[in-house]
C-alpha cells in the first residue's frame, strides 16, 4: 500500500466516525448544524474513500474529487452559519456565495481541469471564510470554543501558504486536508457538546427557578386566599353579629323609647310631673345607650379607613395620659387602680388609633375588676420568643376557654347584662393592632382576671 493510499485510508475512517457521530448528534438533539456537518464530512468521507476515482492524475485535480468537493463545501458553509447563530439575512447572503463558489470550481475544475495546487487554494479560501465566521463568533458569544475552531481552521491555510512558498510538495496538500479537516470536526463537535449542555444547564437553571418562583406564587395566593377567606369570614359573622346587635340593641331601646315617651305624654296629660320626670330619665339612659352603640358602630367602620400616621411613641408617657384621659371621664368615680410597669418600649403607631386600643383595653380591664375587693390592672411589657409583646392584666372575672373563641368578634358580649356594653371594643382593638402589623391575643381562666397582650412595631430598640 503505497504512503497516498495510506493517507486516503485513514481520512475516510477518521472522517467517516465524524460523519456518523454528527448524524447521532442531531438525531439526539436536532441540531441543524450537526445535520449540514454530517452531510459534509460524509462527502468528504466519500473524497478519500473513492482513492482511486478522486486521486489527482498528471497534476491536475479528478472531476470527481470536485464533485464531491462542491457538495462538502457548500454543506459545510450552511453548518457554519447555523453553528455560530448568522443573522438570518447575513446567512443567506453566506449561501449563496458559497453556492456560486462552489458551483465555479466544479465548472472550473472540469474543463479545463484544476491543478493541485489550484484546488487547494480554493479549498483554502472557504476555510478562511469559516475562520473568520468562527472569529466573529468568539467575540459574541465568549468562553464557547469558538477561538479553538479559529485555530484549527487555520491550520489548512497555513499549509496552502507553505505550498505556494515552496516549502511544502503540493501534491501533498490532497493528503494534508484530511487533518486539519478531522481536527476540525473533532473540534466543532466538541465546543458543539460544551454548548449544548451549558445550555442545558441554563434551561435547567431558569427552569427550576421559575418553578420555584411559581411553588413560592401559589403558595403565596394560597395564604391570601386564606387571609381573604379568613377576613370574608369574619365580615360575614361581623354583618351576622351586627344584625342581631341592630335587632336586639338598637331597635329594642328605640321602640322602648318611642313607648316610654307615650307613656311620659300621658302623664304629663294627666299633671303627673313626678311620673313624666321619671320615664325622661329612662329615656335619657336608653338615648345615651343607643348613642354610644352607634358611636362604637362608626368607631368600628372608621378603622380600616383611616389613613394611618405613624410616628415614635414612647409608652412610658403615652400611657399615663390614657389613665388621666380616663380618669376625667368620670371624676366621681374611684381613681383607676392601674400599675405601670417601666420601663416601656417605644413604639411606631398612630397615636389616635393607639388611644383607642389602650382606652378600651384599659376601660375593660377597670370595669370586669371592679366587683373585687382590691381591683387592680397593671400595664407593663414582656420579651417573649424574641419580640416586645405589651401586656394589660387585670383581677377581674376572666372569661373560660368556650368564651375566648369568641372574644375578639363584634357584638359579643361575653358575660350578658351583668356588664355594660355592646361588644365592639375588643373588635376595635384587634383591627388596629393588625392594621399596624401586630397580634393580639388573650389569657385567662373564669373568675381569675385576664390578660391581653399584643405587639406592635419598634420604633428604637427596646431593653426590658
Amino acid at each position: 500500500m503505497s504512503p497516498h493510499e495510506l493517507y486516503a485510508l485513514v481520512g475516510s475512517l477518521s472522517l467517516g466516525t465524524l460523519t456518523l457521530l454528527y448524524a447521532l448528534q442531531w438525531r439526539d438533539n436536532h441540531q441543524p448544524w450537526a445535520a449540514w456537518f454530517a452531510i459534509a464530512f460524509l462527502f468528504h468521507t466519500l473524497r478519500y474513500a473513492l482513492h482511486p476515482l478522486t486521486q489527482p492524475a498528471h497534476g491536475l485535480t479528478s472531476t470527481w474529487a470536485m464533485v464531491f468537493l462542491t457538495p462538502s463545501l457548500i454543506a459545510m458553509t450552511e453548518g457554519m452559519s447555523h453553528y455560530i447563530g448568522l443573522h438570518p439575512r447575513a446567512a443567506h447572503a453566506i449561501r449563496w456565495i458559497a453556492i456560486t463558489g462552489a458551483v465555479a470550481s466544479l465548472l472550473w475544475g472540469a474543463v479545463p481541469g484544476l491543478s493541485v495546487m489550484q484546488a487547494g487554494i480554493v479549498f483554502a479560501v472557504f476555510v478562511t471564510g469559516w475562520a473568520i465566521m468562527a472569529a466573529w463568533a468568539t467575540s459574541h458569544e465568549p468562553n464557547s470554543g469558538h477561538g479553538l475552531v479559529f485555530v484549527t481552521m487555520i491550520l489548512f491555510p497555513a499549509f496552502v501558504s507553505a505550498s505556494m512558498m515552496g516549502w511544502l510538495d503540493a501534491t501533498l496538500l490532497r493528503y494534508l486536508a484530511a487533518i486539519p479537516t478531522a481536527i476540525v470536526g473533532i473540534t466543532l463537535l466538541s465546543t458543539g457538546l460544551m454548548r449544548a449542555q451549558r445550555q442545558v444547564r441554563t434551561e435547567l437553571t431558569q427552569r427550576t427557578s421559575a418553578e420555584r418562583a411559581l411553588r413560592d406564587l401559589n403558595e403565596s395566593l394560597e395564604l391570601r386566599v386564606a387571609a381573604r377567606t379568613a377576613e370574608l369570614r369574619q365580615m360575614v359573622d361581623g354583618l351576622e353579629s351586627f344584625n342581631r346587635s341592630v335587632s336586639h340593641d338598637l331597635r329594642g331601646p328605640l321602640g322602648g323609647i318611642a313607648g316610654i315617651a307615650q307613656i311620659a305624654r300621658d302623664a304629663l296629660g294627666h299633671q303627673d310631673v313626678d311620673k313624666a320626670e321619671r320615664l325622661l330619665a329612662a329615656i335619657q339612659a336608653q338615648a345615651e345607650s343607643s348613642a354610644r352603640l352607634v358611636s362604637a358602630l362608626l368607631a368600628l367602620a372608621r378603622v380600616d379607613n383611616t389613613p394611618l400616621a405613624q410616628q415614635p411613641l414612647a409608652l412610658n408617657e403615652f400611657v399615663p395620659v390614657m389613665v388621666d384621659r380616663l380618669r376625667d371621664a368620670d371624676p366621681s368615680a374611684p381613681p383607676p387602680p392601674v400599675v405601670i410597669r417601666r420601663p416601656l418600649p417605644v413604639v411606631l403607631a398612630d397615636p389616635d388609633l393607639l388611644s383607642q386600643v389602650f382606652i378600651n383595653l384599659l376601660s375593660n380591664a377597670i370595669k370586669f375588676s371592679r366587683t373585687r375587693e382590691r381591683p387592680q390592672v397593671e400595664v407593663g411589657s414582656l420579651r417573649q420568643d424574641g419580640e416586645i409583646v405589651i401586656y394589660i392584666q387585670d383581677n377581674g372575672v376572666g372569661f373560660s376557654a368556650e368564651q375566648a373563641a369568641q372574644l375578639f368578634q363584634p357584638f359579643q358580649r361575653q358575660h350578658g347584662s351583668d356588664f355594660e356594653g355592646h361588644g365592639v371594643g375588643l373588635s376595635i382593638v384587634r383591627r388596629i393592632v393588625e392594621r399596624h402589623g401586630g397580634r393580639i391575643w388573650a389569657h385567662s381562666q373564669a373568675g381569675e382576671g385576664a390578660r391581653f397582650m399584643f405587639t406592635l412595631p419598634l420604633a428604637a430598640p427596646a431593653s426590658l
